[in-house]
């Protein structure tokens, strides 16, 4: 029921139930990151450096799971808001796609980002969640695509509303898998390369947030014809007057 939605007594039950428990297993895992940290410091020979290395990685993926534990637990439970913040736009996504870019060999990956010339520079939108649900679904793009390309493209059809189109040149998935697409764990054994800390939980969570923010998500693609992810969000598309006094620093000692 968790992961259908449903707003029963029981599901709000198994929320904080599984919110108390990964909070309880996120500071012992902080604590082995912080170890293996310090451990990493000693004068380790090379197989010692390579265990502690794997040591790490695995307790940040398993911190990763946590994480995305509680903030399903928030949603579940209505702990979760929408904070709207004033941000330039065209920055704010050129720096999510950029932790992309800059780590793979453009040789292997192009990234086009196009955003629709209506969309001013400055708007307000939830920035916290639509990273995060920018960040799964390129991560899960990129571990699906060997070569290629990944488009990037933003429109805004109302003054409330952004939608996203995504697109890769990825072997693409079959019907059953696209039906599957936001279930927990159900690509996990697709993707061709390890990139990123995207979770089994990742695009389930990327789906409660997209309607969450008041917007839906679609999946289309076939085998062979790579995957389109289609979204729409809630945003303000401010007026250029407002965009103008949103990008202005505020005076020292002013309160929010």
């Amino acid at each position: 029921k968790l992961w259908i939605g449903s707003k029963g007594l029981l599901n709000n039950s198994l929320s904080n139930i599984i919110a108390n428990i990964a909070q309880e297993l996120r500071t012992p895992t902080n604590s082995i990151m912080g170890f293996a940290s310090l451990l990493n410091e000693e004068n380790l020979s090379a197989a010692q450096t390579e265990y502690v290395s794997t040591l790490k990685d695995n307790a940040f993926e398993l911190l990763s799971v946590i994480n995305d534990l509680i903030d399903f637990s928030k949603l579940e439970s209505g702990a979760t808001k929408i904070v709207l913040t004033s941000v330039n736009f065209k920055d704010y996504l050129q720096e999510i796609v950029s932790l992309f870019s800059s780590k793979i060999e453009k040789t292997r990956i192009e990234f086009v980002v196009d955003i629709s010339p209506v969309i001013p520079d400055n708007i307000k939108i939830d920035t916290q969640k639509l990273r995060y649900i920018l960040l799964s679904i390129l991560t899960n793009s990129v571990r699906m695509t060997e070569r290629g390309k990944i488009s990037i493209s933003v429109s805004a059809p109302s003054s409330k509303n952004l939608v996203f189109r995504i697109s890769d040149t990825s072997p693409g998935l079959n019907v059953k898998k696209i039906t599957e697409f936001f279930q927990p764990f159900t690509l996990n054994e697709l993707h061709t390369t390890k990139f990123g800390n995207l979770t089994g939980l990742g695009l389930s969570l990327t789906k409660k947030y997209i309607e969450f923010l008041g917007g839906d998500v679609s999946v289309s693609g076939g085998v062979g014809k790579g995957v389109t992810y289609n979204f729409a969000v809630t945003g303000e598309i401010l007026s250029s007057i407002e965009g103008q006094l949103a990008g202005l620093p505020k005076p020292v000692g002013t309160k929010n």
